[in-house]
């Protein structure tokens, strides 16, 4: 399944001059338990696509509002 299929907003803001975060809201509790469980939204894979390390990469699911933000450095 693809996150456009699952998600009703994916965002990427400007956290400051270092900082980029990546906004996920999702339709549903079945569709932020399946993002939350997904290997593609661990902090490696996303350090493998972002060409960062992954001790730079955060991912914090957000139960109440059935949202994911990713934070990462900028290059």
């Amino acid at each position: 399944m693809r996150l456009t299929e699952i998600a009703r907003v994916i965002r990427s803001k400007n956290a400051g001059p270092t900082v980029l975060t990546l906004d996920l809201l999702f339709n549903d509790e079945a569709g932020f338990r399946l993002a939350c469980a997904s290997d593609s939204l661990k902090p490696a894979a996303i350090a493998k696509l972002y060409a960062q390390p992954v001790e730079k990469i955060e991912v914090l699911p957000y139960p109440p509002a059935l949202a994911i933000k990713v934070v990462m450095p900028r290059r």
